[in-house]
């Protein structure tokens, strides 16, 4: 388990060398960044960075941890005000993107290594991933059952599996200087979404 940060000289350091991985492995790429080079950036030692971190791995998981845990936040806010099942889909892919531009070179660096990545390992951030998923989920599912979406979708979680992509792929041509906001481009999105998944 990665270590909490204690008095606000912990947090400081803590912050340091997660906001520097961040930008390295983003620059660099995970696999070529090494523990030292990191400590080195953000002015600290390496027994600083195994103070809160065991490995370069756990601290991956972290990144991805923070930004599962945002988009939880946002869709738990949604659920609870019971909208229609199509403005509360078009409402996620907002959030999706609007996670994106607060969270691109996170997002970037965890989506691309993903497939190295044993999850298997690390119950609680495949729980994060799980829960917002099946967030995702109950929505398509409440408007197909509601009549709003249409019925042939045999697979809930793979539409799910797909909405979601949509911010993932972004990180790899999503321009935050772009003639698009982040938002207007989840307003796009979500719109299509929803008008394709509409009972006709």
């Amino acid at each position: 388990m990665a270590r909490e940060a204690g008095t606000p000289a912990d947090k400081d350091i803590r912050s340091s060398i997660l906001d520097t991985a961040v930008e390295l492995f983003y620059q660099n790429g995970y696999s070529a960044t090494g523990v030292q080079q990191v400590v080195e950036a953000a002015g600290c030692t390496k027994g600083a960075f195994y103070h809160y971190w065991s490995s370069k791995e756990q601290l991956l998981l972290e990144i991805h941890d923070t930004f599962h845990r945002y988009a939880i936040a946002r869709g738990r806010e949604i659920l609870e005000k019971n909208l229609p099942p199509g403005e509360a889909l078009h409402a996620i892919v907002v959030e999706l993107f609007r996670q994106l531009e607060r969270y691109r070179k996170h997002m970037t660096v965890v989506f691309h290594q993903a497939r190295y990545t044993p999850y298997a390992k690390y119950p609680e951030s495949k729980a994060l991933r799980d829960e917002y998923e099946s967030i995702v989920k109950s929505i398509i599912e409440a408007g197909v059952k509601s009549g709003e979406f249409r019925s042939d979708i045999p697979r809930t979680n793979v539409m799910a599996y797909g909405v979601m992509s949509f911010s993932s792929w972004a990180t790899n041509w999503y321009d935050p200087d772009g003639p698009m906001t982040a938002e207007e481009i989840g307003d796009l999105f979500g719109r299509v979404i929803v008008d394709g998944l509409r009972a006709k």
